[in-house]
């Protein structure tokens, strides 16, 4: 069998039959293809409709758990996976046609251990919105054959979402890396680890997947919870970086820093301003004491600023914080 599709399932009955319809209209015959719904513990007519559509597609296989969150039910597809690659579905979202059958010719044909491919955002109703703002940059490295650093140096651009790449199993398997599970922004810590084992990557710039923007309110998703998640996954990249070669190490402190320039402009923010002692004292004890200035002036400033002048840095952030969220409060708006 050529390919596994896994895809984790909570509570999308809305999404959950335009996602698996998508695999059956991409041109690929059933036979050289599985796909894995993981029911996580779903509440609503999820797993209602994932009997209904297995009734339908002989290759589809249902597993049930209790309630873990996205990265367990990630797992238990890896483990249960038969195919000679792997391919993460989120299952609100969705892929277009022939979208298969190209990135399996191209795996096979190179023998990739990963190959990264393009989306498009999409609106909830499924009309695209836009490509990724890093496309133009990326496209200068299409159909070349490079490592893992060659993806971290010229490929993500700081989109480390999992279900945009084609894994092959056996790599998978033997780099022992997983998901984190009970923690956000876990496609994150997954794709660089992944990606530092790499020995045949290729990216290729054309959109495959349809990334739904369901959109609620941008400017109030983030939390003490997330924050603190987002901490300990920059700490254990730093430790990553510690151990690997000079070549790859630098790529993740550039990622590190990012990550925590993020943090400290959202921690300076009003809805968690409160929290702001516990969460640099976290950065302090988890290694993060001090960050390396990167390209342009944001990744130059913020972390001089942080080096200097530790959690006194976040009250010369808060102007900073203020217009950024007027900003994309007036976006949403527009939208």
């Amino acid at each position: 069998m050529k390919l596994s599709v896994i895809i984790p399932v909570y509570n999308v009955e809305v999404y959950l039959p335009e996602c698996v319809l998508s695999l059956y209209q991409s041109g690929l015959s059933s036979i050289d293809f599985e796909v894995l719904l993981i029911n996580d513990g779903s509440t609503d007519g999820s797993f209602q409709i994932a009997g209904e559509l297995s009734k339908k597609y002989m290759n589809i296989r249902i597993f049930t758990q209790e309630n873990q969150g996205l990265s367990a039910a990630r797992n238990r597809g890896i483990l249960e996976a038969k195919g000679d690659y792997i391919f993460f579905l989120d299952s609100d979202d969705f892929i277009y046609p022939n979208a298969l059958p190209f990135l399996l010719k191209k795996a096979f044909e190179n023998n990739l251990d990963i190959l990264r491919f393009e989306y498009w955002n999409v609106t909830e109703s499924g009309e695209k919105q836009s490509l990724s703002e890093y496309i133009n940059k990326r496209k200068l490295y299409e159909d070349k054959i490079g490592d893992g650093y060659f993806l971290l140096e010229n490929v993500y651009n700081r989109e480390f979402y999992a279900c945009f790449s084609l894994i092959k199993r056996s790599f998978l398997i033997q780099s022992g890396v997983k998901f984190t599970q009970g923690m956000y922004y876990e496609d994150i810590e997954f794709t660089i680890s992944l990606s530092t084992f790499a020995k045949r990557a290729m990216y290729i710039s054309k959109p495959l997947y349809a990334y739904r923007n369901r959109v609620t309110s941008i400017v109030n998703t983030f939390n003490r919870k997330k924050a603190t998640d987002l901490i300990m996954v920059a700490s254990r990249l730093r430790r990553l970086a510690n151990q690997k070669e000079k070549v790859i190490s630098h790529v993740l402190e550039e990622t590190v820093t990012n990550l925590m320039i993020f943090v400290l402009l959202r921690i300076s923010e009003p809805s968690l301003f409160k929290e702001r002692t516990l969460l640099l004292d976290l950065m302090k004890e988890e290694g993060l004491k001090y960050l390396y200035p990167q390209k342009n002036l944001k990744e130059i400033s913020i972390p001089i600023l942080y080096n200097i002048m530790g959690c006194f840095s976040i009250y010369f952030l808060l102007p900073i914080s203020y217009i950024k969220n007027k900003y994309i409060t007036k976006k949403i708006r527009k939208k």
